[in-house]
């Protein structure tokens, strides 16, 4: 839910793109202490995997493409 507020922030305002980055590392560091406390099986960490690196794809691709937006009125 926050990830994309944030990708939408740092598309308009660049200069935002180190609290994408944060919470990339964030997402990425509490998939693993889930993994690490719970032991899910195989196929949930699959899961968590691919929504994991999708948030963070989009992040990238925000920070890449920050300042770039045209708005045709």
């Amino acid at each position: 839910m926050i990830a994309p507020l944030f990708a939408a922030q740092i598309r308009l305002w660049p200069v935002m793109y180190e609290l994408g980055d944060n919470l990339a590392n964030n997402l990425a560091q509490w998939e693993e202490l889930w993994v690490k406390e719970t032991c899910p099986p195989e196929e949930e960490q699959q899961k968590i995997r691919i929504r994991v690196g999708k948030v963070r794809e989009n992040l990238q691709d925000a920070k890449l493409r920050g300042g770039k937006i045209c708005m045709h009125w």
